[in-house]
C-alpha cells in the first residue's frame, strides 16, 4: 500500500508540473488600465525619507568633527593646490 501512494503521489506531481509548466513558461502580458497603489508608494516615498535621515544622523558626527579640527578621521585636511587654476575676473 505504501508503495502505491508514492507512486500516485509521483503521477499527481507529474500531471501537475506537465500541465503548470506551459503556463509558467509564457511570458505575461500586460493589458488594460494601469494600476497605481497609492498606499504603497506613499510607504515607500516614507521609507526612502526615513532612510536618509538615519543616513544625515549618522554622517552629523564626523561632519561637525571634521569642521571643528584641522583633521577628518585621522587624516589631515589640507586645502586644494589653487596655483593651477585661473579664476574668472568677470
Amino acid at each position: 500500500m505504501k508503495r502505491e501512494a508514492k507512486i500516485l503521489a509521483a503521477k499527481i506531481f507529474l500531471a501537475m508540473a506537465l500541465s503548470t509548466g506551459p503556463v509558467m513558461m509564457a511570458p505575461a502580458q500586460a493589458g488594460g488600465i494601469p494600476v497605481i497603489d497609492v498606499g504603497k508608494l506613499t510607504q515607500n516615498v516614507m521609507t526612502a525619507m526615513e532612510s536618509v535621515v538615519q543616513t544625515l544622523q549618522q554622517i552629523e558626527p564626523y561632519r561637525r568633527n571634521c569642521s571643528s579640527t584641522k583633521t577628518c578621521c585621522g587624516i589631515p585636511l589640507r586645502r586644494p593646490p589653487t596655483s593651477g587654476i585661473r579664476r574668472s575676473t568677470r
